[in-house]
């Protein structure tokens, strides 16, 4: 099973939750060939990017910590944005010290 066997909508999307992936169309089982295959990768515990999002991703800093940043929005809320030095590294300005790591920053509306 590769992506191109499942719904058009379900290509498009290129990061969500597994739940978010089946609400687009994808079965467990196809969920779980596809996990299997290297064609859905999971870039944090609940939440699973495209292979070709994630091999895009890895030459380029900047496009990692755009991927880094849907995933956590994902967990999060899509209502959250991209803050602090997430915003600046997104947005190409460079910042005193390398951030580094994983680390995310997120604002999110209250409640």
């Amino acid at each position: 099973m590769t992506l191109s066997d499942v719904p058009a909508a379900v290509r498009k999307k290129t990061v969500g939750t597994a739940g978010e992936w089946r609400a687009a169309g994808i079965t467990p089982s196809q969920f779980r060939s596809l996990t299997r295959a290297g064609d859905l990768v999971r870039v944090r515990h609940g939440v699973y990017a495209t292979r070709s999002a994630v091999e895009s991703a890895a030459a380029d800093p900047r496009q990692r910590h755009a991927l880094r940043v849907a995933a956590a929005r994902a967990a999060v809320g899509r209502q959250a944005i991209a803050s602090h030095q997430s915003a600046a590294v997104l947005h190409g300005i460079d910042l005193l010290r390398d951030p580094g790591g994983d680390a995310v920053w997120l604002t999110r509306p209250p409640g």
